[in-house]
Formats: C-alpha cells, sequence, structure tokens
C-alpha cells in the first residue's frame, strides 16, 4: 500500500488522471487505517484474560477503546465475543456475590436457620442458570439443607417419642 502510494504521488497530475482505479489505493489505505486502529483494542481485550471480579476495569478499559472505533474499525476487531464474553461473564459473577454471602452467612446449622436457608436458597434459585455456575459455595447451601433436615427430623422423632411417653407434644 505504501509503495503504490509512493508511487502515485510520484506521478505528474496528467498521469495521476490516467490511474483508473485510484479507489483501490485509498480504499486498501482506509482499510489499513482501520485494522492499525483496531489493533490496540485486540490487545486490551486479550489483556483481560480470566474473567473475575477484579478483571472489572481492564473490561470497561477494553469496552471503552472499543466504543471510541468507528464501525468501520470495529467491524476489524476479531476478537469481539471474547469482550462480550468477559462482559457477561463479570455480569454473572456480579449477580452470584450477594447470594454467596447469604450462603457464608447461614453459619453453623441449628433449628434457628430456618430463615437464613431459605433465603439463601431462594436468591439462588432467582438467579440464571450462567449466575448459578459463578455460586462458588453453592455446595455449603446444599450441605446446610441437609443438616437442617437431619435436625428437624431428630426434633421430630423426640417429639414422637416424648409423645408416647407423656401423650402430649409439649411435655420436655
Amino acid at each position: 500500500i505504501q509503495a503504490a502510494r509512493a508511487a502515485y504521488d510520484a506521478l505528474t497530475e496528467e498521469q495521476k488522471a490516467e490511474v483508473k482505479n485510484y479507489d483501490v489505493l485509498t480504499a486498501a489505505e482506509a482499510r489499513l487505517a482501520d485494522l492499525q486502529a483496531a489493533k490496540p483494542v485486540e490487545k486490551l481485550i486479550d489483556a483481560i484474560g480470566e474473567v473475575t471480579l477484579a478483571s472489572e476495569s481492564a473490561i470497561q478499559a477494553a469496552r471503552a477503546a472499543y466504543d471510541a472505533l468507528t464501525e468501520a474499525q470495529k467491524a476489524e476487531v476479531r476478537n469481539y465475543d471474547v469482550l462480550t464474553a468477559a462482559e457477561a461473564r463479570l455480569a454473572n459473577q456480579k449477580a452470584a456475590k450477594p447470594v454467596e454471602k447469604l450462603i457464608d452467612a447461614i453459619g453453623e446449622v441449628t433449628l434457628g436457620s430456618e430463615g437464613a436457608i431459605a433465603a439463601a436458597r431462594t436468591a439462588y434459585d432467582n438467579l440464571t442458570e450462567a449466575q448459578q455456575a459463578e455460586v462458588k459455595n453453592y455446595d455449603k447451601l446444599t450441605a446446610a439443607e441437609a443438616a437442617y433436615a437431619r435436625l428437624l427430623a431428630e426434633q421430630s422423632k423426640r417429639l414422637q417419642e416424648i409423645y408416647k411417653t407423656t401423650g402430649d407434644f409439649m411435655a420436655t
């Protein structure tokens, strides 16, 4: 492209008038400019790497750089799908974070844990599948549910034994 431009520029005005495919040169120059503008944005996108909550600033920088491009330049960004996937993953992780906190807040399971377990379960169930996949402590929730169910079963068994002995569920 540079050689063609130099050769064209070296022509006289009369010779330039004879060039019938000058538009091919200007189109190539425009495409090269678009490619050159897209390259730093592609590098920013590649720099995102593994998406975590700490990736937010890198994702935002890549998005801002991409949005600043012209439509023709945007068309030259070959890894745009990586940016949109990173944005989606970050959004899913942000949605999962409060649910993880609710699960951690359950703590040691007692008969008084029903509300905390139910709140965590409801919050988890309200997430999309992609968001649920980002909840890193889901096993704690299922373990808490199982422990609570065991405590209820034990309590029910004790109450049945009391009833058999006394005929009164309220006796202690």
